[in-house]
């Protein structure tokens, strides 16, 4: 899954599904950026469980989706059948860099990702 070319953008798995769609829609975009500091998915890390989460789809269409958990996994061995893999639930997985930022790689050790269910 390749990363937005612009902080402020997010950018959708697209051989996955659609968000609403029965499966894991996920949704990545940038903790922060070295020329502006906090990205899109600054406060990712502040949602929990109970917490909503919109997303406009075509024509103006809204979905909601209500936070299930929260995680952080090694950002090269995170679980990709539980955040990408099928289901027969409507979920959104949204996912940033987390943890310890190596400025040698330039790249965060961590990957946190935020899980949801379409509300009913």
């Amino acid at each position: 899954m390749g990363s937005p070319s612009n902080p402020f953008w997010t950018g959708w798995f697209d051989q996955g599904i659609l968000p609403g769609e029965p499966g894991n829609a996920v949704i990545d975009g940038h903790l922060d950026w070295a020329t502006v500091g906090a990205a899109v998915f600054w406060n990712l890390r502040k949602l929990g469980p109970g917490d909503k989460v919109e997303v406009e789809m075509p024509l103006k269409r809204i979905l909601t989706f209500v936070v299930t958990h929260s995680a952080s996994y090694p950002y090269n061995n995170a679980p990709l059948n539980e955040i990408f893999g099928p289901t027969d639930i409507p979920n959104l997985n949204l996912i940033t860099c987390n943890g310890v930022f190596d400025r040698t790689t330039r790249n965060y050790n961590q990957r946190l990702v935020v899980f949801t269910r379409l509300a009913q």
